[in-house]
């Protein structure tokens, strides 16, 4: 499980807030796909697909690893109600599901990824956005999890990211040691 926030959920009717949890983040890194792209907005998006793609495969085997576990395993989760009230000998499976648990797609570097399309204009960040976000939909509808979408904080990541992509774009004049997080 992750720090990120859990959007607002209704149960029979009332707000629930209590118990629910996030099963993790996976994130993108936008300046990759774009750099792929070589700065085709067409090519783009396709780079973008198959990367939320592979971040949603993450994610689930992460959640398929984790079925089966036994509320014994972390007894204050639970069984003794931070999180849920089981039995030591019940699955938490059941709780994944159906909005109870969030699985999010992460973001890191629109900015850098604006800047190697050529194209650093709000609306084409909001169809970015708004394109990852309906992955996310597609992807709740799938696996009956609610996925979303997450501008990753990724503190520690934007520069080990960066000299990631630097690795595998060498060509990319890029000063900064980081990329932008959210």
């Amino acid at each position: 499980m992750c720090r990120s926030f859990v959007g607002k959920y209704e149960e029979n009717g009332k707000e629930k807030t209590s118990g629910r949890f996030n099963l993790g983040v996976c994130t993108v890194a936008l300046p990759y796909a774009a750099l792929k792209a070589k700065g085709n907005k067409e090519l783009f998006f396709k780079e973008l697909e198959e990367l939320c793609d592979k971040a949603y495969d993450f994610n689930q085997l992460r959640i398929e690893r984790m079925k089966g576990t036994k509320a014994s395993v972390a007894p204050i989760l639970w069984m003794y109600g931070a999180l849920a009230k089981l039995k030591a000998d019940e699955t938490i499976d059941h709780l994944f599901y159906n909005g109870n648990a969030t699985c999010s797609i992460g973001y890191a570097g629109l900015f850098e990824a604006l800047e190697v399309i050529g194209d650093e204009s709000k609306d084409f960040a909001l169809e970015v956005l708004q394109f990852m976000k309906d992955k996310t939909k597609e992807y709740t509808q799938e696996s009956k999890i609610s996925y979303g979408l997450y501008g990753s904080p990724f503190e520690s990541g934007c520069h080990r990211l960066t000299k990631a992509i630097k690795k595998s774009f060498p060509e990319w004049k890029f000063e900064r040691e980081f990329i932008t997080n959210s």
